[in-house]
C-alpha cells in the first residue's frame, strides 16, 4: 500500500503543532509527512508501522519519527468498538527541522539534538525509565503557551538526545 501525503496546517501564530487526540481510535491510515512527529500514547493500544518496521505499541510509548517517515498507527480493535470509555488519547507534536536555523542547529550545545533529528528517520521508540520522564516532559508541555512550550521543547528534544533506552523500528 503506497502511503498518503498528510499535509498539516499549523495556526498562523504556530510554528510547532500541539495536538491532544481524544478519539474512538487513531483514524489516519498510512501517511507521510514533512515534519517530524513525537507522539506520547497516553490511552490506546495496537500495531504502529513506521517505514519498514512493525511493532505493538501500548499506553505510555513515546516514539519521534523523521520527517517524510510513513507510519500508520493501527488501534487494537476494542477501540473500534464505540462502548463508553473505550476511546484513544495521544499527545502529537509535530515540527519541521527548518524552526532551527543552520547557525542554532549547528551550535556546539545542539549536537546531541542534531544527531536526534537524524535518527529519528529510523523511528524511535523509548524505553524504561525513560518513557515516564520524557512523558512527564511531554505533559509539562502541553500545559504551557508561547515561547515556554518552544524552549519546553528543547529540553524535551535533549532529554531525547540523552536517553539510553530506546529502540528503532525502521531500519
Amino acid at each position: 500500500m503506497k502511503p498518503f501525503y498528510q499535509k498539516l496546517v499549523a495556526s498562523p501564530t504556530q510554528s510547532v503543532i500541539f495536538y491532544n487526540e481524544e478519539k474512538p481510535h487513531f483514524t489516519v491510515p498510512w501517511h507521510f509527512h514533512p515534519e517530524i512527529e513525537i507522539l506520547y500514547v497516553v490511552k490506546s493500544s495496537g500495531i504502529c508501522y513506521t517505514g519498514d518496521g512493525i511493532h505493538r505499541f501500548t499506553e505510555g510509548e513515546i516514539s519521534i519519527i523523521g520527517e517524510n517517515v510513513p507510519h500508520w498507527w493501527k488501534s487494537d480493535n476494542k477501540y473500534l468498538e464505540q462502548g463508553e470509555g473505550n476511546g484513544i488519547k495521544a499527545l502529537i507534536i509535530q515540527f519541521r527541522k527548518e524552526i532551527f536555523d543552520a547557525n542554532f542547529i549547528n551550535l556546539n550545545e545542539m549536537r546531541g539534538i542534531r544527531e536526534l533529528i537524524g535518527k529519528s528517520q529510523r523511528s524511535i521508540q523509548f524505553k524504561g525509565k525513560s518513557r515516564k520522564i520524557l512523558g512527564d516532559q511531554i505533559l509539562k508541555i502541553f500545559k504551557l503557551k508561547g515561547i515556554k512550550r518552544i524552549t519546553e521543547l528543547i529540553i524535551l528534544l535533549d532529554m531525547m538526545a540523552k536517553a539510553k533506552e530506546f529502540d528503532y523500528h525502521s531500519s
